[in-house]
């Protein structure tokens, strides 16, 4: 969840399936993606896992401008800040599965 003064610059590629191979040859990354209320204006999305990665819930908010993300409070339910952590990008996690950290 990007919360605090963390932040990254993201890219998300919509593509179909026939071209994951492609991209990013031998890696799998299966997923539900639940889309949650926006809080306070702040959409809030939450990806549930599934495969080898089952189990592992990451959960996601977006911000426009700065003054949103420093206003916004992690919620209860969030475990941990992983935003600038590279073991939970989707492509690290497609090619290595879960890091034991």
């Amino acid at each position: 969840m990007r919360t605090g003064a963390l932040s990254r610059p993201s890219t998300s590629l919509k593509t179909s399936s026939q071209f994951w191979p492609l991209l990013y040859p031998g890696a799998k990354l299966t997923k539900l993606r639940h889309r949650l209320r926006p809080v306070l204006g702040i959409p809030l999305s939450v990806d549930e896992f599934q495969g080898n990665l089952k189990g592992l819930v990451i959960a996601e908010a977006e911000f426009d401008n700065p003054e949103k993300l420093a206003r916004f409070a992690m919620p209860d339910f969030a475990v941990r800040e992983v935003t600038a952590v590279l073991f939970f990008t989707g492509v690290y996690l497609a090619r290595n599965g879960l890091s034991k950290d």
